[in-house]
């Protein structure tokens, strides 16, 4: 089962079972899909899902910081349980460490110069590799580690 059909699967169970948190969040997984595919003039493949939920979660935590920053508890829990919900369906996150040496492994592999002005080619080379398995912010504060 594709993970499109997983998602769609699951809003159906969520709205029959008026599981309003989960259909709500799954019909606005479902709207950006479906938008992104316009976008695209295509339907979409599991690599081209998984950035789009990336995205979904990455505007999620984004929002979380900013309600706890006004003293908004109350929609940053909202939108906690957005990002829990959304997260069960990204592929399991690499650790730290996992990042880290496929970072060294790409910086040793391309015959680049350990150089800041290469930055921009390892994160590209990286981030394909990982395929959505690290946040972009970990992949790209580990990388400026590595080249200092």
């Amino acid at each position: 089962m594709s993970l499109k059909e997983k998602i769609e699967q699951d809003f159906i169970e969520a709205f029959k079972s008026k599981n309003t948190d989960v259909a709500e969040t799954l019909k606005l997984l479902k709207s950006s899909i479906k938008n992104k595919e316009i976008e695209l003039i295509k339907i979409l493949d599991e690599a081209e899902l998984i950035k789009v939920l990336m995205t979904e979660a990455k505007k999620r935590r984004d929002s979380i910081e900013q309600f706890k920053n006004g003293g908004r508890e109350d929609l940053a829990q909202k939108e906690q349980v957005e990002l829990s919900i959304i997260e069960k369906y990204l592929p399991e996150m690499m650790s730290e460490d996992e990042v880290k040496k496929i970072i060294c492994a790409i910086i040793e592999s391309s015959g680049e110069e350990k150089l800041k002005s290469n930055f921009g080619k390892f994160m590209k080379l990286v981030m394909a590799e990982l395929n959505g398995r690290a946040d972009g912010s970990l992949v790209s504060k580990i990388l400026n580690q590595e080249l200092n």
